[in-house]
């Protein structure tokens, strides 16, 4: 036996000659000299020492010694011109074998650095030798394939990529123009630089993943799917790796990255995967390639190593790592893009860069939540906002959405009724016009048993539909990113970027749906009524408006504008709808109260007046009758035919004593009685044009004129 590693090693370089040079000290279990290893070089000659994971040894003897050793045999193979030495440590503390081998790993490296220290001092120059990628790229593939290959088919194949790249100048990184890059397909071949470029420099930043090792074994594993399923591609590209479970290779980056990333890779590849999902939408497009997401989703997630400074690929890598000769870039943009939103762990970062996460995508969380609203749901939240507005801006004077005629009492002003987002104006020929049949439904009910008796208060506005479909899909954006963050439904443990993504999303969306809200309510209606005669009012006259915040201060101002609000009403604009309507109307009247007329203002559309509200009409007969535009009287004595306090003018400038039973009278024949009941009495019998007549006060306010009967 030899005993020891310097037993080992001295057997091996010198037979048993030269184990006897540190016999001694291998059987004892001492570290050997400088001596005796000189002697040993001198009796092996030239040669070339290699101790591979020398961590392997270390880890089951005495560490003390072991370090000794290490020192003693890199001085003596310094001393020697014809002798070289190879050491490897572990690449990670996992391969290091627990404990006493991290321990003896340390140890190791320290007397490595004393050594390189030792070299500096005596000006010795010394390079670490590294193994380059495309030298590594060329020991996998040695390792995988056999080496006499086709080399017309590998270059006929290289130069149909390198081409395509040339002609793709804004679809693949700069690099792969270069001429470099040709030469590295060829060094590759039938492996695509990118898979080796992703696994080399991205994936060996893992401590437990071993770079040359983990890379060989993980593309064994592919190469043995890919053959067992006849894969014809040109190349084995990131594309072409078989990630879904169960398979080895889908195992060991759980391995590397933790349980919680099954969901990922389930989500990447898989005959129930999203990603085949969304290749089975397009069938005849993204088929036609074998799958354009289920390729473009396995090369960015082999692009997604969390340890990467800058995590993901861009459009031009992930088509680096799909796209062969025949296929087209576009299709797999639109493939992407189809991802974008769809799958739950799949992300775009802030630098357009691809990538998946175990944390789900909030993005998609959003469009599914979206997706489940309804239109009750959406139709409430629009509501609910409608009436906000109303509550901060209007008051009593604007209804909200009421949900039947009920909601609207039958009062006597004027009230701006606001339609439900289902009550819209067809924006399509085709669409039927829900506007027109709620406000008439509301002129011409207050209950479903009771007919509305002042119809003349009521204005309305409606959305469009095209502005409801809009609003809809705000709402739906708003609700699902509210969802996230408030409610029973909100995703835990949001924090960071992640939270402040949360609820800029939100902002936005609440903005979003404002403005939708204000642009679909765009359409007012004031009913009207062509035939005094009947009893249908017209719903058909609809008018736009220009959209804003303040929807129902908006569209008031716009009935004012259009003279369908009144706010200020002239008594000669009065005295003329009296004269049309009332004195020489179809059925004339000779007087009426004051509250008979504002019963007539508000129950009768056709009269063409719609008064805000009362005090609007008491302003107009005040000044009407200071100016003498109205007659009054206090009352009308029916058996005696006569009107009491009649007066024709009010000379004082204070507002007159005005009630409900205030009585109007016809302006002609208030003046004919007034005029006969200021006539000079003649005496009984008394004749002769010398007479004087009596004294008369034509605008006294007790005159007490008779009248006649008013007709029925």
């Amino acid at each position: 036996p030899r005993h020891t590693l310097w037993g080992e090693m001295a057997w091996q370089l010198g037979g048993q000659p030269g184990y006897e040079t540190v016999g001694a000290a291998a059987r004892q279990g001492t570290a050997p000299g400088g001596a005796e290893l000189d002697r040993l070089f001198r009796l092996a000659g030239p040669s070339v020492i290699l101790i591979d994971e020398i961590v392997n040894y270390a880890r089951n003897a005495d560490l003390d010694t072991i370090a000794t050793f290490f020192q003693n045999l890199t001085e003596a193979v310094n001393r020697r011109d014809n002798v070289a030495l190879i050491v490897t440590l572990p690449a990670t503390a996992t391969e290091a074998g627990g404990e006493r081998g991290l321990e003896a790993m340390s140890n190791l490296e320290n007397t490595m650095a004393n050594l390189e220290n030792t070299l500096n001092r005596i000006q010795a120059d010394t390079q670490v030798a590294q193994t380059s990628n495309d030298e590594a790229f060329a020991v996998v593939r040695r390792r995988l394939f056999q080496e006499d290959c086709d080399a017309a088919a590998r270059d006929a194949t290289c130069q149909a990529f390198y081409r395509m790249y040339q002609r793709g100048a804004n679809d693949y990184p700069p690099e792969a123009r270069e001429t470099r890059y040709l030469e590295r397909l060829r060094q590759c071949y039938p492996n695509h630089p990118e898979i080796f470029d992703r696994l080399y420099d991205d994936w060996s930043l893992y401590h437990q993943f071993q770079r040359t090792r983990g890379v060989l074994r993980m593309l064994a594993q592919a190469i043995n799917w890919l053959c067992a399923e006849d894969d014809q591609s040109p190349l084995i590209m990131p594309g072409n790796l078989p990630l879904s479970e169960p398979s080895p290779i889908s195992a060991e980056f759980v391995r590397l990255l933790g349980p919680q990333w099954s969901a990922v890779l389930g989500e990447v590849d898989g005959d129930h995967s999203r990603a085949h999902a969304i290749d089975r939408q397009k069938p005849e497009r993204f088929g036609s390639v074998g799958g354009a997401a289920r390729r473009a989703a396995r090369a960015a997630f082999l692009g997604s190593a969390t340890s990467k400074a800058l995590r993901g690929l861009t459009a031009r890598q992930v088509n680096l790592g799909v796209v062969a000769p025949g296929h087209g870039a576009a299709v797999y943009a639109e493939a992407v893009q189809s991802m974008d939103g769809e799958l739950y762990y799949f992300y775009r970062g802030n630098d357009s860069r691809y990538y998946f996460d175990s944390e789900e995508n909030l993005n998609k969380v959003a469009n599914d939540r979206a997706a489940e609203l309804d239109h009750e749901t959406l139709n409430a939240e629009i509501i609910r906002r409608l009436r906000e507005f109303n509550r901060r801006d209007t008051g009593r004077a604007v209804i909200a959405a009421p949900q039947s005629p009920a909601d609207v009492r039958d009062d006597d002003f004027v009230r701006l009724i606001i339609l439900r987002p289902d009550q819209a104006k067809p924006s399509r020929a085709a669409e039927p016009d829900h506007a027109a049949h709620a406000a008439r439904q509301m002129l011409y009910h207050c209950a479903p048993d009771a007919r509305r008796t002042r119809p003349n208060t009521l204005l309305f506005l409606a959305p469009s539909g095209d502005g409801v479909r809009e609003m809809h899909r705000a709402a739906r954006r708003y609700l699902a990113w509210d969802s996230i963050i408030n409610g029973a439904r909100r995703v835990a443990h949001l924090t960071g970027d992640r939270l402040r993504q949360c609820r800029d999303q939100q902002k936005e969306a609440n903005a979003a749906l404002d403005n939708a809200l204000s642009s679909a309510y765009r359409w007012i209606m004031a009913p009207g009524q062509p035939d005094p005669r009947s009893a249908e009012y017209d719903t058909a006259d609809w008018r736009q408006i220009n959209a804003q915040s303040d929807l129902a201060a908006n569209a008031l101002q716009r009935f004012a504008a259009d003279e369908l609000l009144v706010d200020n009403l002239a008594p000669a604009a009065l005295q003329r709808r009296l004269q049309e309507s009332v004195w020489r109307g179809p059925n004339p009247r000779d007087h009426l109260t004051v509250d008979q007329l504002w019963e007539l203002l508000t129950g009768h559309i056709h009269l063409g007046l719609r008064l805000r509200q009362r005090e609007v009409l008491e302003q107009c007969l005040t000044q009407g009758f200071q100016t003498g535009a109205f007659a009054r009287a206090d009352g009308y004595d029916a058996d005696a035919g006569q009107y009491r306090n009649l007066t024709r003018r009010i000379g004082e400038p204070q507002r007159p004593y005005l009630t409900g039973a205030t009585l109007l009278v016809e302006p002609e024949l208030a003046q004919l009685l007034i005029d006969e009941a200021a006539a000079p009495a003649q005496e009984p019998g008394a004749t002769g044009p010398d007479q004087e007549p009596a004294a008369t006060d034509p605008d006294r306010n007790d005159a007490i004129a008779p009248a006649p009967a008013p007709p029925t």
